[in-house]
């Protein structure tokens, strides 16, 4: 099943309302802690919960699929702390 692609550009814009944050801001190249912190969430919750895949999730905030994967699976070992 393909997913609307606008959909998930909207669960990404909220997601990062929901963070405190922009959609410029989760696209940037900061490595800034904080910002990186978040974006790994968002990974997390677009790829992990809601079932996103990695490659849409990727061009919807310019990175490659395999940071995606990364990110989420880090964020999955914080909670886990």
């Amino acid at each position: 099943m393909k997913r609307d692609y606008l959909l998930d550009q909207t669960t990404f814009e909220r997601l990062c309302t929901r963070y405190e944050t922009t959609p410029d801001l989760m696209r940037s190249p900061s490595r800034a802690a904080v910002l990186a912190r978040k974006r790994q969430a968002i990974m997390y919750l677009m790829h992990k919960v809601l079932k996103i895949d990695s490659t849409i999730v990727a061009r919807q905030m310019n990175r490659d699929h395999s940071t995606v994967l990364y990110g989420a699976e880090q964020h999955e070992k914080r909670m886990q702390l």
